[in-house]
């Protein structure tokens, strides 16, 4: 089985190998220390189901705090999206920690946001992953970083160049030797000019601007998209600098 990388990189897709689950009702015990939980739980075993190792999130996590300082007081963590062209509602879905012998549901929030501890289960983190109650190719994971006091169209532009990074020390490792010599690239593609990083939206938007001062410049304007590209590599915009989104009118039945 083979699922997609949760980040978008324009020429860049990562993929990680694992292996089928068949279709059962497990009964199982939850004893992971960071829930602090022992309980029963009866949960429906999706065949094939979307699933990542614990192990890729705690290098984002390691990232996080080695590049803090672009969003130092933001909340940091994960979110589960829908794949492109996928129709699926994330409120119905629940994640999990699955080890061999254990497994502990993982809260998550309407939007598909949840966090992770980055010293969870030591010694155990090889043999866990976190599990989607989906088919394999149905979702997708990506880092997401969130600064307070921003409105629901605004995005700071250090919150990007965190996401960024983590989503890179996520996925980095799951490149092809050609691909990685072919892109030829130092510490982080964040940084290189070489390599476009798309950002995507949830909320299709017509225009994104970017501004700081009296500085301000359109990263995208025209019809109606859900992909972007900030120039994160480029250090004369500071880690405040303020996207804003203009989003697409929704047009009601």
């Amino acid at each position: 089985m083979k699922y997609q990388s949760n980040y978008l990189l324009l020429l860049l897709t990562a993929f990680i190998t694992s292996g089928i689950q068949k279709d059962a009702y497990a009964s199982v015990t939850t004893s992971f220390q960071e829930h602090d939980i022992t309980r029963k739980v009866k949960i429906l075993a999706i065949k094939n189901p979307d699933r990542r190792p614990l192990q890729s999130f705690l290098y984002g996590l390691e990232a996080a705090e080695k590049f803090q300082s672009f969003a130092p007081k933001a909340d940091v963590g994960f979110q589960l999206l829908p794949q492109q062209n996928v129709r699926v509602n994330i409120q119905g879905l629940n994640l999990r920690l699955v080890s061999s012998d254990a497994e502990a549901v993982i809260p998550m929030e309407e939007d598909g946001f949840f966090r992770l501890d980055k010293n969870m289960s030591k010694g155990q983190q090889e043999d866990i992953e976190v599990i989607v109650s989906t088919k394999s190719g149905t979702t997708r994971f990506q880092s997401a970083v969130r600064s307070p006091n921003l409105l629901v169209n605004e995005k700071r532009l250090g919150d990007l160049r965190l996401q960024c990074e983590m989503d890179w020390a996520m996925n980095k490792r799951d490149l092809t030797f050609l691909m990685k010599v072919s892109l030829s690239m130092g510490a982080s593609v964040c940084q290189s000019k070489k390599v476009a990083i798309a950002f995507a939206e949830p909320r299709r938007f017509t225009s994104v601007s970017l501004e700081e001062g009296e500085r301000k410049i359109f990263v995208y304007k025209g019809k109606a998209v859900n992909r972007y590209v900030p120039p994160i590599y480029d250090q004369s915009w500071g880690n405040d600098a303020k996207l804003t989104f203009e989003y697409e009118t929704e047009i009601a039945e």
